[in-house]
């Protein structure tokens, strides 16, 4: 029961008050307890060590007071003013505190625990060592509040500011600090273990070695710190996470765990979203989430009747290899999207922004991409057979062995200038710009055409040999070697005009198989004439090709060394191997026969056969004079001979015509003779002279 006497004196002002309690009792001795007090003005005032159990304290201002290891148990305290109040040693066990402002108010060492401050103002409050085990903290304002040393265990901080809050020591252990800023708390030497750290802002905390911190958030604490890049989190589990903004560029993310991770604000442009873990409470653009739903769940988020792609922003994501066919991506921004590999069969792409997109390897064939923008856009060993092109943009594109034919459109096209390869290399036009309508009557496809790659040289006999075998099977006028184009490391191109009807993987098949069959027969004559090593066979191998027989084989289709190395370099290499002889010297590749369908404008005809013939009757002189491996000295003697030419003027005269009518590049193309060489050599001599 409370003091009536304490009471009286209280009731005539807080200066009276203070006065007596100076000289005329102990602290200890006070005893307010019950005593309704609400609304009353007790700012300042000392009730250092009084019994206020169960006083009500509604409302009251209570400022500056002093109520130091007051006994404030069940006490009513809602919504009473205790900015600065000093509850140092206080016992608050059960008191009601809602609403109340404890801004600056000391609590150090005071009995907190079970309270609830649910959004409370306790900026800057001294709470060093005070014991909120279990206390509900959930909203409440703690920035820069000195927490050190305190009792947190199982306190529900959801949501709570503790931003620059002083938590050093202090055990936050099994607490619920999901969502809480602790953006620069310090938290070295806190116990956190098994606290919920789910979508904290740890940016800018202080850690240390003896923080007790499960790995799961040190991580986050890593990533949120010092960034993701170049980060291995390949199956992290990083569930709950807030890790708004992170760069994860050049991060693996394979497998990592981001459900319920809040991922707002953050560009995936270039990531690898496959094989991560995300569901309905992961915080995702709705542009990342299509993404990933369009990697990770397939043609269940792309059926044909349902995925309507129109205006969708997927600039910059990672969609390499995804199965779009049939699919409306009309309008779609794919701008610097990566697309290689993507099959976009039957797909709608008219209008899309490709620009800069990677499609090297895609799947274009039937697909609509009228007026689509693909300036610098990478279309290596895109396949595009009768895809419509129909008025869009190429300015920049680099189309290396890309693969269309006579059935793509290409009408009203617009380029300026286009890159032959990657890299932005062989620029065509080298330095100017396409008038308008120049791209197209350069690359529209006029007939059809297989390429066969030989990617480690060739055989050359038993290529004719095999070919004319092909020619005798079909009957067919329009199968013809349309042009032989050397490429770089020893690689050939022949390509041949074949009928529109005709099954190109057959040709193909069939000339593999033929090719294969005579390098084997090929091998066993080569070693029963030779006996020699393997070095030698394959010297055999380079110069016993019949020049005259394929210079023949040229001589009714135009042969443009030069020329088709210029406009016509965009062959596409499919997965085809050939010509692989096992064993010995033949384990060398003579061929790895690659299929691809072109076509090309035809030119005029040229007739290399009698130039041909005189160019091979003066080297089978040299042949009978001299064997093919001569050294470096008896060569020299042929140079010597060469010169006894040139003062021959008939002679001089018809060795002249021989060359310039065949063609010094087709001649160096067909054969590594170094008779042909020299010839060439002193022909280039003779025509300056």
């Amino acid at each position: 029961m409370a003091n009536l006497k304490h009471l009286a004196i209280l009731k005539q002002g807080v200066a009276a008050w203070n006065q007596y309690r100076k000289v005329g009792f102990s602290f200890r001795e006070v005893n307010l307890q019950g005593v309704n007090f609400q609304e009353a003005n007790l700012q300042g005032v000392n009730l250092k060590g009084a019994n206020l159990q169960r006083a009500n304290l509604q409302g009251v201002n209570l400022k500056g007071a002093n109520l130091k290891e007051a006994n404030l148990q069940r006490a009513n305290l809602k919504e009473a003013d205790l900015q600065r109040a000093n509850l140092q040693e206080a016992d608050l066990q059960g008191a009601n505190l809602w609403a109340a402002n404890l801004q600056r108010a000391n609590l150090k060492e005071a009995n907190l625990q079970d309270l609830n401050f649910r959004r409370f103002n306790i900026e800057e409050a001294n709470l060093q060592g005070a014991n909120l085990q279990r206390a509900n903290l959930q909203g409440a304002n703690l920035q820069r509040a000195n927490l050190q040393g305190a009792n947190l265990q199982k306190a529900n901080l959801q949501g709570a500011n503790l931003q620059k809050a002083n938590l050093q020591e202090a055990n936050l252990q099994e607490a619920n600090l999901q969502g809480v800023n602790l953006q620069e708390a310090n938290l070295q030497e806190a116990n956190l273990q098994e606290a919920n750290l789910q979508g904290a802002n740890l940016g800018g905390t202080k850690i240390n070695s003896a923080t007790q911190l499960a790995s799961k958030w040190h991580l986050v604490w890593q990533i949120q710190n010092f960034g993701a890049q170049n980060r291995d989190l390949r199956g992290a589990d990083l569930r709950g996470a807030d890790l708004r903004g992170i760069d994860f560029r050049k991060t693996d993310l394979r497998g990592a765990d981001l459900r319920g991770a809040d991922l707002r604000g953050i560009d995936f442009s270039g990531v690898n979203l496959r094989e991560i873990k995300i569901d309905s409470a992961t915080q995702l653009a709705p542009k990342w989430r299509l993404v990933w739903r369009i990697l990770n769940q397939g043609r269940r988020h792309l059926n044909s009747k349902k995925a309507d792609f129109r205006e969708v922003d997927f600039q910059g994501a990672d969609l390499r290899g995804v199965d779009f066919q049939h699919v409306n991506l009309s309008g779609a921004n794919l701008r610097a999207t990566n697309l290689s590999g993507a099959n976009f069969y039957m797909a709608n792409l008219s209008r899309a922004d490709l620009r800069v997109a990677d499609l090297g390897g895609a799947n274009l064939n039937d697909a609509q991409l009228n007026r689509a923008n693909l300036s610098r856009a990478h279309l290596k060993q895109t396949k595009a057979l009768e895809a419509d092109f129909t008025q869009a943009i190429f300015t920049g594109a680099c189309i290396e062995d890309w693969n269309i034919n006579s059935k793509t459109q290409l009408a009203g096209a617009v380029c300026d200038y286009i890159y032959l390869k990657s890299h932005k290399q062989k620029r065509r036009p080298h330095s100017s710009q396409f008038a308008p309508g120049d791209f197209a009557k350069l690359f529209q496809i006029v007939a059809e055409t297989l390429d066969l790659v030989f990617t480690n040289g060739i055989e050359w006999s038993a290529f004719l040999a095999a070919f004319q075998q092909l020619q005798q099977e079909v009957q067919s006028d329009e199968l013809t070697v349309q042009a032989i184009e050397k490429k770089s490391g020893g690689a050939f191109v022949i390509r041949v005009e074949v009928p529109a009807d005709s099954n190109k993987a057959e040709i193909e098949k069939y000339l593999k198989r033929e090719y294969n069959l005579r390098l084997k027969v090929m091998e066993q004559e080569y070693r029963a004439k030779l006996q020699a090593k393997n070095e030698h066979i394959i010297r055999y191998r380079q110069n016993s090709a019949n020049m005259t027989e394929i210079v023949k084989l040229l001589a009714n289709r135009p042969i443009h060394v030069e020329t088709n190395a210029v406009a016509n370099n965009h062959s596409d290499n499919l997965d085809f191997q050939g010509a692989n002889i096992p064993g010995g010297v033949a384990a060398k590749n003579y061929g790895n026969m690659v299929e691809t369908q072109h076509n090309y404008a035809p030119e005029q005809k040229q007739n290399l056969a009698e130039a041909a013939a005189e160019i091979q009757q003066l080297l089978n002189v040299l042949d009978r004079s001299y064997p093919a491996d001569l050294p470096t000295d008896t060569q020299a003697e042929i140079e010597v001979a060469v010169k006894g030419i040139s003062k021959d003027p008939a002679l001089k005269k018809r060795v002249v015509a021989a060359l310039k009518e065949g063609g010094m590049k087709a001649l160096e193309t067909f054969t590594d003779s170094p008779y042909v060489s020299i010839l060439v050599a002193a022909y280039k001599g003779w025509h300056k002279g």
